[in-house]
């Protein structure tokens, strides 16, 4: 797209007048396209609900507001990523680039990384260095990452060929790919540090991880080996190793909170005066959002849409404007976060609220399902079954679900924030783009530190995950927020049923344009 007339006057004009500033109309001009800098130059209007499915449903042309930081990326600086597609889905890698190495060897550097060169930290040492520099990533989380991209990139070796040229693993080669793990320094100090496989032999934990991971693979039906699962089972632990389960977090939290203070202390508040706002994440029209925005208006609860225009959303994406958002907002403020696609709001923001306060206030509270997702799969869980231990999670008693689903929150602002503000600087924005297991694994992974003020929504008094109820179960419920996690097609007939229902009450008619809707560019 062409640069409007104003924007070319103005670098050319500049570079009449002040030589110095062709060096910033040049950077500008690199460093965006020409659809970018148009889109800065000329706010967007977009319409919600693009398509209205109730007949008393209302649209409106809302500005896409600006994104509250403009980052200006140079591309000298941008990091390494790598894909690979297998079966049962793809798998993403990334890690900084690094000077002399192209970012196929940065990817694939495995046992040979800097990061496994290093010493591993101890728990102390790691509380320090994220107290004294603000970095508080374990450097035994990035020295296994880089081992699970090294076994992934060899297994996508023979996905690509379909297998053809695989037959099966020679035992001398399998046999020196867990040597290899388990004299490494770091795999040995992640397993020490967890009671699950304290007392047994780095060997003997991996060996019985990869024999029932690869029973589960093979269940499922689906090509793979065991560089497959060995990979995966390294990705798990690079997960484990990031958020310490059973280490004493009282110091690491503190550097925490003093590194949280550092990054958000600059933050421009929104005017903002609702009690209860509904926040999602969504970079363009779906049917799924048009149906959760007529919900909030019809029960006036005003919504947020965030990153809007964003070409390629990733989870680390999603948080980033998440923490962004939730920093620029009063602290007392109580957040609904729900999924776009799959969600629908049932009860008004008075109910919402009076519900939240049946919780503890400086509680983050999720939803509740039935499935022990991902953990109950061996190459998640490292062959120890962390969902039917009580020391890790407790099961709910009675017929309600047990397992946190994190497709939908509620908190007061602060409190989210802090929160998620700790999963991010525990993690570090690379492994946050790439969480195997997606979020849902690190907030279980937190909730069984026992050391964050995370709840579950057992009796689904403000949220009803769809895919622990049948459908007479949810028309016979009494809850505030519906999330057919992954359910596209229940969302679509729920919800619309459910807008439809409420079109009949006069009075949504007359209130329907009390709840705004508010969008915000990625």
């Amino acid at each position: 797209m062409r640069l409007s007339f104003l924007a070319e006057w103005k670098c050319f004009d500049a570079f009449a007048l002040k030589y110095a500033s062709l060096a910033v109309c040049t950077f500008i001009l690199i460093t965006f396209s020409w659809q970018e800098l148009h889109s800065i130059l000329q706010p967007q209007i977009v319409q919600l609900p693009e398509k209205c499915s109730a007949p008393c449903c209302r649209q409106h042309f809302v500005p896409v507001l600006p994104s509250a930081a403009l980052s200006l990326v140079d591309v000298r600086t941008r990091p390494c990523r790598k894909s690979w597609g297998f079966a049962n889905g793809a798998v993403q890698a990334r890690f900084p680039a690094e000077r002399g190495k192209t970012c196929q060897e940065v990817v694939t550097s495995g046992t040979d990384s800097s990061a496994c060169h290093e010493s591993p930290q101890s728990h102390s040492d790691r509380a320090h260095q994220c107290k004294l520099n603000g970095v508080c990533t374990s450097t035994s989380s990035i020295c296994l990452r880089h081992l699970c991209a090294q076994l992934l990139s060899r297994e996508a070796g023979f996905a690509r060929n379909s297998y053809k040229i695989w037959t099966e693993i020679s035992a001398h080669e399998l046999n020196e790919t867990i040597e290899v793990l388990s004299e490494n320094a770091h795999v040995r100090i992640f397993l020490g540090s967890m009671k699950a496989f304290r007392d047994r032999e780095t060997e003997a934990v991996l060996l019985n991880a990869l024999k029932v991971s690869m029973e589960n693979l093979k269940g499922q039906s689906l090509p793979n080996n065991e560089f497959y699962a060995l990979g995966f089972l390294t990705c798990s632990a690079a997960a484990m190793a990031a958020i310490p389960i059973d280490e004493d977090n009282k110091l690491l939290i503190q550097a925490l909170d003093q590194a949280d203070e550092v990054v958000t202390q600059d933050a421009e508040l929104l005017d903002t005066s609702a009690p209860l706002l509904a926040v999602t994440y969504s970079n363009k029209h779906n049917s799924g959002l048009d149906l959760l925005i007529e919900s909030s208006q019809l029960h006036d609860v005003p919504i947020h849409v965030l990153g809007w225009g964003e070409k390629h959303p990733q989870p680390a994406q999603k948080l980033k404007a998440t923490l962004k958002f939730l920093s620029r907002i009063d602290p007392s403020t109580t957040v609904l976060f729900v999924d776009a696609f799959d969600s629908i709001i049932v009860k008004d923001s008075y109910e919402i609220l009076r519900r939240f306060k049946e919780f503890n206030s400086s509680s983050l509270i999720f939803g509740a399902e039935n499935n022990c997702f991902p953990l109950s799969y061996p190459y998640f869980n490292l062959g120890y079954d962390f969902c039917g231990d009580e020391n890790y999670i407790m099961k709910h008693k009675g017929y309600y679900p047990s397992y946190l689903n994190s497709g939908q929150w509620i908190g007061k602002a602060g409190v989210a924030r802090r929160i998620l503000s700790h999963y991010m600087l525990l993690v570090g924005e690379d492994l946050a783009e790439t969480f195997t297991g997606t979020d849902q694994y690190a907030m279980e992974l937190m909730r069984m530190t026992k050391a964050w003020n995370i709840e579950v929504d057992h009796e689904a008094r403000l949220f009803q995950v769809g895919l622990s109820y049948s459908d007479e179960q949810i028309a016979s419920g009494d809850t505030a927020v519906w999330h057919f996690n992954g359910q596209k097609y229940r969302a679509r007939t729920w919800g619309s049923k459910h807008v439809h229902e409420l079109c009949v009450n006069t009075k949504a008619h007359d209130e329907l344009d009390r709840a705004s809707v508010h969008v915000h560019a990625a």
